[in-house]
């Protein structure tokens, strides 16, 4: 058994934190698929929509997007974009206000979440799509619908800004001290 590590020297966080909310991932995995599809119909809404700007990247993210926006025609998909497969997803995650992983299937090593905790950025999870992850605390998780949005909103608004500072660098250490090769 191998444990899930970084090589954090690979992971250091880059510029200005953007208005952006991200979601990462492989979306030919089913357990991606579904977690944007719940949080596009579940989380996502104009509220959202008017504050923030939701940016899904990885493989086939394009392709699933253009999917979703043909089945769910009547629902807003205004300030969603796709990347596709980037060549550095690391400049992304790291200017991204909040890494929302709202998994609700699967198992298995969410490095998406470790990449975040490196990159100083903010996550917001499921308890399904933190699960595995030592975390200590340090990722917000929030299983319904309701409390996810809230969570955003929070960090959107400004609420709170030190305790979510201090969050983001004590997650940056725990990557360090637990998950640095």
């Amino acid at each position: 058994i191998l444990p899930n590590f970084l090589e954090l020297s690979d992971y250091t966080p880059t510029g200005e934190k953007g208005s952006y909310i991200i979601m990462t991932g492989s979306y030919k995995s089913f357990q991606n698929q579904w977690g944007l599809v719940w949080f596009l119909e579940n989380v996502w809404d104009e509220e959202l929509s008017r504050r923030t700007q939701l940016v899904v990247a990885g493989d086939y993210s394009r392709e699933f997007l253009e999917k979703i926006k043909r089945k769910y025609r009547h629902k807003n998909f205004y300030k969603v974009q796709a990347l596709g497969q980037v060549e550095d997803i690391n400049s992304h995650i790291s200017r991204a206000r909040v890494s929302v992983v709202p998994l609700l299937h699967g198992s298995g090593s969410r490095v998406k979440i470790l990449e975040a905790m490196a990159l100083k950025t903010l996550v917001i999870s499921t308890a399904k799509g933190a699960e595995g992850i030592e975390h200590e605390n340090t990722v917000i998780i929030a299983d319904r619908a309701e409390d996810f949005k809230k969570e955003i909103l929070k960090v959107l608004k400004g609420d709170h800004t030190e305790y979510y500072k201090t969050l983001v660098e004590k997650a940056y250490q725990v990557a360090l001290k637990k998950y640095s090769f």
